[in-house]
């Protein structure tokens, strides 16, 4: 699924890689989505679902250190499956 950013979402990117450059790898020939995840959970009020752990060191910033830093809401999947009320 995707969704076209609106301006307000394509500032938001833009601080994001401004402020967590390691969040992206520039070298890399396809644009790293985590960034656009952020700022779209960010400007809609929505939840981050993710894998990823937090990095304490912030040697390389994870989605949930960012989504700290910016009050967006970030969970695991067995959390999201908790507040869903799934059993498995």
């Amino acid at each position: 699924m995707f969704k076209d950013l609106d301006e307000v979402q394509v500032k938001l990117v833009r601080v994001i890689v401004k402020n967590f450059p390691k969040l992206v790898d520039v070298g890399k020939t396809t644009a790293d989505a985590d960034p656009f995840i952020i700022a779209l959970a960010k400007s809609k009020d929505w939840t981050v679902v993710t894998s990823e752990i937090p990095d304490p060191q912030r040697k390389r910033p994870k989605i949930p250190d960012v989504c700290q830093v910016y009050d967006v809401k970030c969970i695991s999947l067995v959390e999201f499956f908790r507040e869903q009320g799934w059993r498995y």
